[in-house]
């Protein structure tokens, strides 16, 4: 006797899987996920994109300029640091939107 057994991947709560599950009689027990949508909002979009803009900005200077650590002690140093982080930051922006031909996009700004 052979038996075939046909599989086919799914995600669990996708409209797919409960659909065939639907179509071979079987109940599904999943708990569907209510998505939401998008807010239409013209503000929450504008601040979405510029939160986005800014987070990246951090995460670089936290990655690979040493901005998870704090080099000295007490604000005043720590706030000069993270100044001059910034400004390493901010130079090697110029730098590269320098170098970059006129009518080209500059890569990774």
């Amino acid at each position: 006797m052979v038996m075939t057994i046909t599989i086919t991947l799914f995600y669990p709560d996708s409209r797919h899987h409960h659909q065939r599950l639907e179509d071979e009689g079987v109940k599904s027990y999943i708990i569907r996920k209510k998505r939401s949508p998008m807010p239409e909002n013209p503000d929450y979009q504008r601040a979405t994109k510029l939160r986005k803009r800014v987070e990246r900005v951090f995460a670089v200077q936290k990655k690979y300029h040493g901005g998870s650590r704090a080099r000295y002690w007490g604000r005043l140093k720590v706030g000069i640091q993270h100044v001059l982080t910034a400004t390493v930051y901010d130079l090697k922006i110029l730098a590269k939107v320098l170098i970059t031909p006129p009518g080209e996009v500059c890569p990774n700004t």
